[in-house]
């Protein structure tokens, strides 16, 4: 065998269009190479080479096309998965500060002036953002609607309900939102 085509047994992982069009390319190599083939055959075989290698190209080009897709998902999942960790944790360690507790010395040693001191009124603003989904986190990355009006949690991360990309009609995120729909 021609060292040319060694690595052709070292392809089991490509798509077989891509398998099956380099075996022929070979196959119609070989052909050329022998001794004996007629001019008009010759011409035949460098003809129907150029077109599997053309055909080949098209293949290759179209597969690269899908792994630069499938790549960008991915990195786009990556970036919706570290937002959710980061998210998570902060809500963690809120959920660890509201649990610590606290401890308040008294002095029941009263005075021999009684006099109430009024304690300064103290407003606490804390702003939340609004959360959904059933991890019950705040907006970020794509999201999808349910189509029932009436749902209580109403939007959901991609990444959260196992989607990448808008699905065609109308989506429901339970059996039960569908029924009520």
């Amino acid at each position: 065998m021609d060292v040319r085509y060694g690595f052709l047994n070292t392809l089991e992982h490509y798509p077989c269009e891509l398998i099956r069009g380099l075996w022929t390319l070979q196959s119609l190599d070989l052909q050329r190479a022998e001794s004996e083939v007629s001019y008009e055959r010759d011409r035949w075989l460098a003809m129907h080479m150029q077109s599997q290698s053309e055909l080949l190209e098209r293949l290759a080009n179209e597969q690269i096309r899908a792994l630069k897709s499938h790549r960008s998902q991915l990195v786009e999942l990556q970036g919706v998965r570290k937002r959710c960790e980061a998210a998570r944790r902060r809500q963690t360690r809120q959920t660890q500060h509201k649990t610590d507790k606290l401890t308040i010395k008294l002095n029941l040693n009263l005075s021999r002036k009684r006099t109430l001191v009024e304690p300064p009124k103290v407003q606490v603003l804390e702003e939340q953002e609004p959360t959904y989904c059933f991890c019950n986190n705040v907006s970020y990355g794509a999201m999808i609607a349910c189509d029932n009006e009436r749902c209580p949690r109403e939007w959901f991360h991609y990444g959260c309900v196992g989607i990448t990309k808008p699905p065609k009609g109308k989506w429901y995120c339970s059996v039960e939102c569908r029924k009520q729909a």
